[in-house]
């Protein structure tokens, strides 16, 4: 499976909840779609599905990110990324 954990901020870096994120995976075994509300950290953590053992690499596109009263703009958005292999959901 694949974890990431995306979090959400203004431009002053405040933490932004209850935003609708929607994103897409795709990758060498596992395509699909998750959609998900940040918390009070402005945090929302995403689970592919199922992967092959052997074959693991992915990509995760944010489709678009809504919240009344704010505008994302792509093109000023910052991306980190941690890459972890996980068994399963659990870990």
């Amino acid at each position: 499976y694949g974890k990431a954990t995306l979090t959400v901020t203004d431009s002053s870096g405040t933490p932004v909840e209850g935003a609708s994120i929607d994103v897409t995976w795709s990758g060498d075994y596992y395509a699909g779609t998750n959609q998900g509300i940040t918390d009070a950290h402005g945090q929302v953590i995403f689970m592919s599905g199922s992967t092959h053992p052997n074959k693991w690499r992915f990509t995760i596109t944010v489709d678009r990110i809504i919240k009344q009263g704010f505008h994302w703009d792509e093109t000023k958005s910052v991306v980190t990324a941690t890459i972890n292999k996980h068994k399963n959901k659990d870990d």
